[in-house]
């Protein structure tokens, strides 16, 4: 995916190494964090420095090791009553995965995009938390759009071709809506794959299911999506969609 413009490295990074210390059991030198992200010296003594001074990380002097600080501790606190429970849905997740063997995602939307919360299973480097997808042309994306106004998206068009996206030339209105609408019937979107799975340095043809987790709502809700080769999940698509409502039902309620 092409970096947007306005795009801030550095914020970026910094936001990196609050991950990789908050993952950590132990503070780490500016060498271990350097070399972990794989960052120059210099630019990542300077990021350390900003970082200490703003009250994100702590120091400490006589080992020379960083650790995150009760600011970045609040921060998270607060921001986990906004965001999607996602240990709760990893646990959906895993469940699936381990009945159905097939890559399971959990994704929200993130402006035009549809951005990685979790997931369980391997599909190589190629799946990450953190990777986004255009919401136009995806599965996830359809069922994502599913849940919105066809006013609604009307707005996400402009805005998609605004960043580029998708073309001026394409018709997202009548036919395009008529699709959503019957995803929205059918109550999950699904559609074919070609992937590139660099597990095995080759494209796979893959069969992708995606539904919204919270059907009986109208606000935005997190979408489950699954993956698999095209044969055996095209095949069992009835059965695996059936699976996702079962678990989302079960381990969300209780």
């Amino acid at each position: 995916m092409a970096t947007p413009k306005n795009y801030s490295k550095s914020a970026s990074r910094a936001l990196d190494i609050v991950e990789l210390l908050a993952d950590c059991d132990l503070p780490l030198r500016a060498a271990e964090i350097a070399a972990r992200l794989d960052l120059s010296r210099s630019s990542t003594d300077q990021l350390l420095k900003t970082m200490l001074a703003n009250g994100s990380l702590l120091l400490d002097p006589w080992n020379m090791t960083y650790s995150p600080s009760p600011r970045i501790a609040r921060i998270g606190l607060k921001l986990a009553d906004r965001v999607a429970e996602v240990d709760r849905y990893q646990a959906v997740l895993d469940e699936i995965h381990a009945r159905s063997g097939q890559v399971v995602t959990l994704t929200v939307q993130n402006d035009c995009h549809m951005q990685v919360l979790a997931y369980a299973g391997n599909f190589g480097h190629a799946l990450h938390v953190g990777m986004q997808v255009p919401i136009f042309g995806s599965t996830i994306g359809s069922a994502a759009l599913s849940g919105k106004s066809p006013r609604t998206i009307g707005k996400l068009v402009k805005r998609a071709r605004r960043q580029h996206l998708i073309g001026n030339e394409g018709d997202w209105t009548g036919s395009f809506l008529d699709r959503i609408s019957a995803i929205r019937l059918k109550g999950y979107a699904c559609r074919p794959l070609q992937a590139y799975d660099d597990r095995v340095g080759k494209t796979r043809d893959m069969w992708t299911i995606g539904l919204r987790a919270n059907q009986d709502t109208d606000r935005d809700s997190p979408v489950v999506g699954l993956m698999g080769p095209l044969a055996s999940v095209r095949g069992g698509e009835q059965n695996l969609v059936n699976l996702i409502r079962r678990t989302l039902r079960q381990t969300l309620a209780a």
